[in-house]
């Protein structure tokens, strides 16, 4: 007989009351049908989807509860009923001490081999709040002993019932190398886990509402949730401070004009070594993160899962391990960051940030577009008519350099910015190549509020035959945003190995980028000096680029490009031997010219051009 709904009871708390909901919900986990009790008479479609997850969470919280009663509680051997005490930071960097009671045991709960304990907690207001993120790591003591760190809970739960990570689990990660050398891998934690991490309040300071949304969206794979700190930073409390087990601590991402930091406890300290947490930050593994202080201001009480609101304060060390069981840092070292400098230029301002970015081979990139954006907002704005030239300068460790130059324009040319900032160093931080190691990034942005946009509306040659190693006129139209359309007249210059019948094509710096990427298609940088010249576009979007090719077939080896071979080198390089690094061209360009328009340009145009051997006609 199958089951198609599943039948539970919530109640949300609001400031005046409590109202109790039934739900029924669908298996797949798509859809409440409910009736509720009380003045809540309505709630947004939007409000009432749920995922899978969240099906799994009801489900695995009532198997939980079924345990409650048993003899086994924990992977120390704990009794149901046991009670004890844990340790957190509500309020500044005092340690406050809550109650808990010991309820039960879930086995294999998330991941195979990995238990969790079930508690209920008291005191601290923790009845009101429920359980807390940024609590997570808070260490919990039975009869004085250690058994385990504050990680996990459900939504919208009307007790404060959670989970525990065993301390075994967590001190598994002192047994790993942390000299932060890091992996060259991606997450491992699944976010389709049954219950609902604490999660990581992800501390914000030195960022407008464009920035937050921005950061929102790219930290959303993550599983962070942007907080503002309501008081900018700790920066009362400079001096590292002595961390002890329920000490509030940060893993900070970004620091100087911008702070970004996940908030968490620290549950046990041997030395220079602790762990933390009692969940991962990402998942990633081996990191070198910085490792904070941090200050709380309060907690956030919310329906769904309270927080806590802190900033960061000194760096005390550096995080190594980013695991599923926890973070594993040491205080007698300090992580290897990455230094950003922005100027902002206006018609009438310099402003000048800096900022120092977490080495992280996936996140770094989300950090640098996060700071560029805030550097925007605050010296001159993130919306409305606008346009922004960039200039990006990447410093590699060894000496060589790639400067990267764009322009945008239009309601929302500074995010443009922002995130085509992104595309070179995501390139350079995430490449295979063993010799790239960025070591600074600096960038130059020139900002005015006035559109400088233009549509290419046609393109006509001066003659309709054309002679071999000779000059003709093209005349290109524009249309620019709010103004009367102009023609340009550009020479071009035929090139003397010219015959038959050729094509012209007429775009912007971004279309002949797209040109370029079409006609090398599958062809991988053999090299990093390779990787860096293919970064390094010569033409902008601003620029007129005007294309002369001809469809004869060319050869790519190893990335680069040869002169139309005779049939028979084609076919010697193209044996099973050279497989992967020869590969065909379809087109062979002639020549390329590109001039300056002041317009960021729309639009691409194709022209047929014969070559005649008796001259202009």
């Amino acid at each position: 007989m199958g089951i198609d709904t599943f039948h539970t009871k919530y109640v949300i708390h609001t400031p005046a009351h409590a109202e109790s909901i039934w739900f029924d919900l669908d298996l797949d986990g798509r859809y409440i049908i409910g009736a509720m009790k009380g003045s809540l008479t309505l709630l947004r479609d939007k409000q009432l989807q749920i995922r899978r997850r969240l099906l799994r969470t009801i489900v695995l919280g009532l198997c939980i509860d079924l345990l409650g009663g048993t003899d086994d509680a924990g992977a120390v051997g704990l009794e149901s009923g046991a009670r004890g005490y844990g340790l957190t930071v509500m309020e500044g960097t005092r340690i406050d001490t809550f109650g808990v009671e010991i309820l039960g045991r879930s086995r294999n709960g998330a991941l195979p081999g990995r238990d969790h304990i079930l508690v209920r907690l008291s005191g601290l207001g923790l009845e009101q709040t429920g359980f807390v993120q940024g609590m997570s790591g808070s260490p919990v003591y039975v009869d004085e002993k250690l058994i385990g760190a504050v990680s996990s809970s459900w939504a919208f739960a009307d007790e404060p019932v959670g989970l525990l990570t065993p301390i075994e689990d967590m001190m598994e990660l002192l047994q790993r190398d942390l000299t932060g050398a890091q992996q060259r891998s991606g997450p491992t934690h699944d976010a389709e886990s049954g219950w609902l991490q604490l999660g990581t309040p992800l501390s914000v300071s030195g960022a407008g509402p464009e920035t937050l949304r921005l950061l929102t969206e790219l930290l959303a794979e993550m599983d962070l949730e942007p907080l503002a700190a309501t008081a900018g930073s700790g920066a009362a409390e400079t001096a590292p401070m002595e961390l002890q087990p329920g000490s509030a601590v940060g893993i900070q991402l970004v620091g100087g004009d911008l702070s970004i930091a996940g908030i968490g406890t620290v549950t046990y300290v041997d030395g220079n070594h602790l762990v933390a947490f009692g969940h991962d930050l990402v998942g990633s593994g081996a990191v070198d993160l910085p490792l904070t202080g941090a200050h709380i201001h309060g907690v956030l009480s919310n329906h769904s899962i309270s927080f806590k609101l802190g900033s960061t304060t000194a760096i005390v060390g550096a995080a190594r391990q980013d695991r599923f069981s926890g973070i594993a840092a040491v205080t007698d070292e300090r992580a290897r960051t990455l230094p950003m400098t922005v100027e902002v230029r206006t018609s009438t301002t310099t402003d000048r940030f800096s900022f120092d970015l977490a080495r992280h081979r996936f996140y770094t990139t989300s950090m640098a577009q996060v700071s560029l954006m805030t550097s925007l907002e605050s010296a001159a704005k993130a919306r409305g008519d606008a346009s922004v030239r960039l200039r990006l300068d990447l410093a590699l460790q060894d000496g060589r350099e790639l400067s990267w130059n764009r322009v945008y324009t239009g309601l929302s040319a500074p995010v443009s910015a922002a995130l085509g900032a992104g595309r070179p160093l995501r390139a350079l931080v995430q490449s295979a190549f063993e010799d790239i190691e960025v070591a600074r990034i600096d960038a130059q942005v020139e900002i005015d509020e006035t559109i400088h946009a233009a549509r290419i509306a046609g393109a006509r040659l001066s003659h309709a035959s054309i002679a071999a190693g000779s000059m003709a006129q093209l005349t290109v139209q524009l249309v620019p945003f709010r103004a009367a359309p102009r023609d340009i007249v550009i020479p071009i210059s035929i090139p003397a190995e010219a015959t038959g019948t050729v094509q012209m094509r007429i775009g912007s710096g971004a279309a002949a980028a797209a040109w370029e990427q079409n006609r090398w298609p599958q062809v991988r940088p053999g090299d990093s000096d390779e990787l860096l010249q293919r970064l390094a576009q010569p033409a902008l979007d601003d620029e007129l680029v005007v294309e002369l090719f001809t469809e004869k077939p060319g050869l790519a080896v190893g990335g680069r490009e040869l002169p139309v071979p005779p049939p028979s080198v084609q076919r010697l390089l193209t044996e099973t031997h050279t497989a992967g690094m020869v590969r065909p061209l379809s087109v062979h360009i002639l020549g390329r010219q590109q001039l300056h328009t002041g317009y960021v340009l729309q639009g691409e145009h194709l022209l047929t051009v014969h070559i005649d051997s008796k001259g202009i006609r």
